[in-house]
């Protein structure tokens, strides 16, 4: 038996400052769609933000109150220090307490909205990306992997999760975290606004003091700081941005998940700013989803 999925697509970004943004490319965000009219992906716009499409977030997200520090590896990290970065060198600034950025502990900070409110919402009501029209439906079968890719047109550090929410549910930051997915193994990838391979990288994941417990997180593996190696094969790939590439990765299906549809969220928890960054695609867009004797592979740790 065959399980698919139908997918929604959605984005999410958590950084302090408005200026951290990043697009859903693979599959489409609905501000994308309704931005440039691609019914498929934004592989060919990485780098820019047409029609604002990248301008959706929850400004000022930090860590609640008494929440510790959980990413201190520094090998996980992309602002030059870590846990162990003490007086009187550089100290561990992102992760300062009563400010600390969203990756100082990925998954914990508050969003306001799973899919990105315009312009971050801070201090006043601003749109819902869940209010965009309706976007293409994509199609995911059940223990497979999947393709799925962003765009940064500022880059802040962090790191990323992909996530699902069955589209005839309340969706809220709790059902997508109810529902992480995997990764598959270590290898990812950077393509050009042609679709072309430009890089390949091995990623480096963790699932150790994350929430919800035990889900995978990825690095975002363009350097922030000069302190990091470059990527070998783009040397330029460092600091802010904008960069006109994707991301990739694949993500596993999970062969239990019942038939039907679902949204896909991308949440992107930055370290460099407290700011939450939210897209997402509208209820038609679904995953269909049919059994299939197919194993899933094991997510990387």
């Amino acid at each position: 038996m065959h399980f698919r999925l139908f997918l929604l697509a959605v984005l999410l970004v958590s950084s302090s400052v408005v200026d951290a943004h990043g697009v859903l490319s693979r599959p489409i965000s609905r501000a994308l769609r309704l931005a440039t009219g691609n019914e498929t992906d934004g592989i060919k716009i990485a780098g820019s933000c047409p029609g604002f499409s990248c301008e959706w977030y929850t400004q000022q997200a930090t860590l609640p109150s008494g929440q510790h520090t959980t990413i201190c590896d520094p090998a996980l990290r992309t602002q030059g220090v870590s846990c162990a970065s003490k007086a009187p060198g550089p100290v561990d600034f992102p992760c300062t307490e009563g400010s600390a950025a969203p990756w100082c502990a990925p998954g914990r900070a508050h969003v306001k909205s799973p899919c990105g409110v315009f312009a971050g919402g801070l201090d006043r009501d601003t749109r819902d990306m869940l209010d965009l029209p309706n976007g293409p439906v994509a199609t995911w079968t059940a223990g497979d992997t999947a393709e799925v890719g962003f765009a940064m047109t500022a880059n802040h550090g962090g790191g990323y999760i992909y996530r699902l929410c069955p589209v005839d549910s309340e969706l809220s930051e709790e059902c997508f975290q109810r529902h992480t997915l995997p990764f598959a193994g270590v290898n990812q990838w950077l393509i050009d606004t042609k679709g072309q391979v430009i890089a390949n990288l091995t990623a480096l994941r963790t699932d150790k003091g994350t929430w919800p417990e035990g889900s995978t997180w990825t690095r975002n593996p363009v350097p922030q700081e000069k302190t990091f190696a470059p990527i070998l094969a783009l040397p330029w790939a460092i600091g802010r941005g904008p960069f006109n590439f994707t991301i990739m990765d694949q993500v596993i299906v999970p062969e239990d998940l019942p038939s039907g549809h679902y949204v896909l969220s991308w949440r992107w928890d930055a370290e460099q700013t407290k700011q939450g960054v939210l897209l997402s695609p509208t209820p038609s867009q679904t995953l269909t989803y049919t059994p299939n004797t197919t194993t899933p592979q094991n997510g990387l740790i």
